[in-house]
């Protein structure tokens, strides 16, 4: 699940960053990939997959890293 944060800014729970859907539906106990894609839709507005293409084209290359 999702935990609102100050502002209503929803943030997934620690250690989940990075890993695949169905790791993360696991670690989070849904019972199925498919509740997991649903509910992450309707809080961000993306599938997981869309979300996570969308961080990869977000990314600063490693020389503007400051």
């Amino acid at each position: 699940m999702y935990h609102p944060t100050e502002g209503g800014v929803y943030q997934s729970p620690a250690g989940v960053r990075g890993a695949f859907a169905g790791e993360i539906a696991t670690r989070l106990h849904y019972r199925s990939l498919s509740h997991l894609s649903k509910q992450f839709k309707a809080v961000t507005g993306y599938s997981p997959s869309e979300y996570r293409k969308l961080q990869i084209m977000n990314r600063l290359p490693l020389d503007q890293v400051s």
